[in-house]
């Protein structure tokens, strides 16, 4: 039987909004620990999953969603010795879930986060033998796909079985990615050659589509993929002395092809690369470059073709580089040895765009937002105007980076001695927001066609989702109810809209 459950709006959190900007600041965190470290993870419908620890102790994982934080009941063990922090892949499958995996020293976990209830929960571990490891997987058709050595395997998103589908090399088969409703990946073939194969997730359908180079032993390093123009660009190193080279390919054998060789003794890293996105008709990506263990980089810029591609900064390197990339007004920033850059993908075109020494940045539409030496938050306009974000009348400094999700930037602060999520928004507005406290947005919670709202919600939009996440209805309120004959028996979640598309409040109710 379903639990009938009447949802009521708590304010657990204050928003401040002055000198265009809105600030809302959770309450509910951890007390201010100087060793406790926040680590964002991904970004979800406006959201954001993060987690805190102390290292070499243990982490708990958490969600927010529209001003409200959510302990996931995620919690790891000595995450210091154990894991490796990156939690990778956003795959957003269509079944209410958005699902991640984690590297640890045995293999991976595979989680699944529901995107109504916020809930993050294991959905199985991947064991392997020692000196093993999944270098990419990828979801199609029902399936996760991933390689360990010579070998593709998949596990099914109905009843979690992990089953072997082909071996493809003799000694190594790397990368999984789908493109063009197909899957792509590289091994070693019979005859000696590393090639690209493809299939559609049976041993019969794999074909190889080209052989790129004789095998010498292939790097460590992961294979890094993205799209561009209808073709599916991916590096390729080895272990001998011979450099890496980006390759490409529109599917067949006429259309696949090298892009460009890169430096000697140095490892191409597409690291982040949807972060750096195109620049108009080209796109940025960069190589590492032995410096003395100093992270040191070349820059290039590329239109998806031999002949236009080429380094940005010619003989230049870069050190430090920042793998915070955001493309604006196709223009590319990014930050080399705390000084912020700018690109728009060509020699002439790549220059430097603040004087100002620049920690981390960030973008909210064209506004800049920044961390400056002294560790504050500034804001600088689409003018140049610069002013310091404070919040009550008071400053602070920043514990983490800014990280985007939807509309809004969000990081860790100090205030009144215990330590804050905060969530930063951009706003045209001087007014104050009253948010609505101890108010019952939804009665009855149980309904049968017709759905009770409060009055107060007149002038609002209502977007309605199913409890998968697929979304039912959207329309702005003129009256004080809203009629959902049409819904199909279940359980519904609400998100309500300011006229600025901003989300304001959410709750539930149940369809009989």
């Amino acid at each position: 039987m379903k639990k009938l459950l009447l949802f009521v709006v708590v304010s657990l959190f204050s928003t401040f909004i002055t000198n265009g900007q809105k600030l809302t600041v959770m309450n509910d965190l951890e007390s201010d620990n100087t060793d406790l470290d926040t680590e964002f993870r991904h970004s979800f419908d406006g959201g954001i999953l993060f987690s805190f620890r102390k290292k070499f102790e243990i982490e708990d994982t958490y969600c927010t969603s529209d001003g409200t934080i959510e302990n996931t009941k995620e919690t790891t063990e000595n995450p210091g010795v154990n894991y490796n922090s990156d939690l990778k892949g956003n795959y957003d499958v269509g079944d209410g879930y958005i699902y991640y995996k984690q590297r640890i020293n045995t293999g991976s976990k595979i989680y699944r986060l529901s995107k109504q209830t916020l809930d993050l929960e294991l959905f199985t571990i991947i064991d392997l033998p020692s000196n093993t490891s999944i270098n990419d997987i990828d979801y199609y058709n029902g399936y996760f796909y991933y390689t360990v050595k010579s070998s593709l395997y998949r596990i099914s998103l109905v009843n979690k079985e992990i089953e072997l589908v082909s071996k493809l090399g003799f000694y190594e088969a790397k990368g999984v990615k789908v493109f063009k409703d197909k899957i792509y990946l590289l091994a070693d073939n019979d005859d000696g050659n590393y090639g690209l194969f493809e299939c559609t997730g049976t041993a019969a359908s794999i074909k190889l589509i080209k052989k790129l180079k004789p095998f010498n032993g292939i790097s460590d390093q992961t294979i890094h993929w993205f799209e561009f123009k209808d073709k599916l660009y991916f590096s390729l190193y080895f272990t001998t002395d011979e450099p890496g080279s980006i390759y490409f390919t529109d599917g067949t054998e006429n259309g696949t092809g090298k892009l460009v060789d890169l430096h000697y003794n140095s490892f191409s890293d597409f690291y982040n690369l949807f972060k750096i996105g195109n620049v108009g008709d080209r796109f940025i990506f960069f190589e590492h470059v032995p410096d003395g263990g100093i992270v040191s980089v070349r820059l290039y810029g590329s239109d998806g073709t031999p002949q236009g591609t080429g380094e940005l900064l010619p003989g230049t390197v870069l050190k430090f580089l920042s793998y915070n990339f955001e493309v604006v007004n196709n223009e590319c920033y990014f930050i080399s040895e705390n000084t912020l850059y700018k690109t728009d993908g060509t020699k002439s075109g790549t220059v430097q765009a603040h004087s100002e020494n620049i920690k981390e940045f960030n973008f909210l539409e064209e506004t800049l937002y920044y961390v400056a030496d002294d560790f504050s938050v500034y804001r600088e306009d689409k003018d140049g105007n610069s002013s310091q974000v404070k919040y009550n009348g008071s400053s602070f400094t920043t514990y983490e980076k800014l990280f985007k999700s939807g509309n809004k930037l969000y990081f860790t602060s100090s205030i009144s001695g215990d330590r804050r999520l905060i969530a930063l928004e951009e706003t045209s507005t001087n007014a104050t927001v009253e948010p609505i406290t101890n108010r019952i947005l939804i009665s009855p919670n149980l309904i049968s066609n017709q759905l009770t709202l409060d009055e107060s919600l007149v002038g609002y939009d209502i977007i309605v989702y199913d409890n998968f996440g697929n979304q039912k209805l959207q329309q702005p309120i003129s009256q004080a109810y809203l009629d959902c004959s049409a819904l199909p028996s279940g359980i519904y979640f609400a998100i309500f809209l300011d006229k600025k598309n901003n989300k304001i409040f959410k709750s539930n109710f149940t369809k009989m």
